[in-house]
């Protein structure tokens, strides 16, 4: 590595920060990321860039919200790569170093390193497990990653207590924390109904990518159980290698009339405020925005125990959870809530008087604040 490249950073000063991802989708460490950046851009005492190595939706997005954003031509384990980024660490004094998914941390745990800049990871979520080639390929850079953690990385954030247990809730100086995701608050005008209340129509919905884990074949079955409710209709927003098998099950089982699918949407909250019920069945979690979006928007909430769904959520109090998997459960618990509005207000109100007092973004980001500075 160059020597040039290897001086320290100087701390001193206000936090110069580089939050960095890959940028290639646009998904829960998207909305993190443009979130975060966006809420820290309004402290004039940080410094805010964005790293990522894919133009796409975040990067539109970012820079559109007035956000410094590189995106690097290259993305290659090489040390011609990690020259590239600690030159631009160097060039605008960069002292904390905020990584998010392993390929992004590769890279640029080593080039922060090499200019002297304390790094921070954020774990969002497991991987989903790969065969072949695929599956070999994830295995080493997973094994790379870690490799590298507790090489350069000072400290782990985990988005929750699940993820922190199934990482080992370790980095390489001080250990690992814990730190829920945080939303900002929702303006109306932002939260428009794209589907127009029809009352004489139970809006179901559920929301994420098309994959397996995210358990919408759980929900389609359950919906065959509640084939004789005439009122009920489920809209699956999202996009995925699993569109065309689920399309195919709902042609197949007759579904193809009550289940509506709107593919991504970037009209997320009007998405939410037109349902009224979520249904999240995945078969594990993070924490995922959407839970949190629905919670402010006072959407009643049928979920999986799991994850960080089964950690902030209380079954009876604030939603209805279920265990992963279970079909009977999702029909009971759906056609529980469709006949009782009264339920539903009271789910959706102490989900908002919790989301508002625990899960607000300025709350997040003065406990990563504590992190970069501690």
């Amino acid at each position: 590595m160059e020597k040039a490249l290897q001086r320290p950073v100087d701390m001193a000063g206000p936090l110069r920060l580089a939050i960095c991802s890959t940028g290639e989708l646009y998904g829960g460490v998207e909305q993190f990321i443009y979130s975060f950046a966006t809420e820290l851009g309004k402290d004039p005492s940080v410094r805010v860039i964005v790293v990522l190595f894919n133009e796409g939706m975040l990067s539109e997005r970012l820079r559109g919200a007035g956000v410094r954003t590189f995106v690097m031509s290259s993305f290659k384990y090489s040390p011609l790569a990690v020259v590239g980024l600690a030159r631009l660490f160097r060039k605008e004094g960069i002292n904390v170093v905020h990584n998010n998914g392993y390929k992004a941390n590769i890279l640029c745990a080593m080039a922060a390193k090499a200019c002297g800049a304390r790094v921070v990871k954020t774990e969002h979520g497991r991987l989903e497990p790969s065969s072949g080639l695929n599956g070999a390929r994830m295995r080493f850079n997973l094994l790379l990653d870690r490799l590298v953690t507790k090489a350069f990385v000072s400290k782990v954030v985990f988005v929750s207590r699940d993820i922190q247990s199934c990482c080992g809730g370790s980095g390489s100086n001080g250990g690992g924390t814990v730190i829920y995701n945080g939303i900002s608050a929702i303006e109306p005008a932002e939260a428009l109904r794209i589907v127009a209340a029809d009352a004489g129509r139970f809006e179901i919905g559920i929301i994420g990518r098309l994959s397996a884990v995210k358990g919408h074949i759980y929900l389609l079955e359950a919906m065959r159980r509640l084939g004789g409710e005439p009122d009920l209709r489920l809209n699956v927003y999202g996009a995925g290698d699993l569109e065309k098998a689920l399309k195919a099950f709902c042609e197949r089982h007759s579904l193809s009339d009550k289940v509506v699918f709107h593919g991504f949407r970037k009209d997320i909250y009007g998405c939410i405020r037109s349902l009224d019920l979520l249904v999240m069945p995945s078969l594990h979690e993070g924490l995922p925005y959407t839970l949190l979006e629905a919670m402010y928007l006072k959407v009643p909430v049928v979920a999986s125990g799991v994850g960080g769904l089964g950690e902030i959520l209380e079954s009876g109090i604030d939603s209805v959870l279920v265990a992963p998997g279970d079909i009977s459960g999702l029909a009971r618990a759906i056609e529980r809530l469709r006949g009782d509005p009264e339920l539903r207000r009271d789910l959706a109100s102490k989900a908002f008087e919790k989301v508002t007092g625990r899960f607000l973004i300025g709350g997040m980001v003065s406990k990563y604040m504590d992190v970069y500075l501690g």
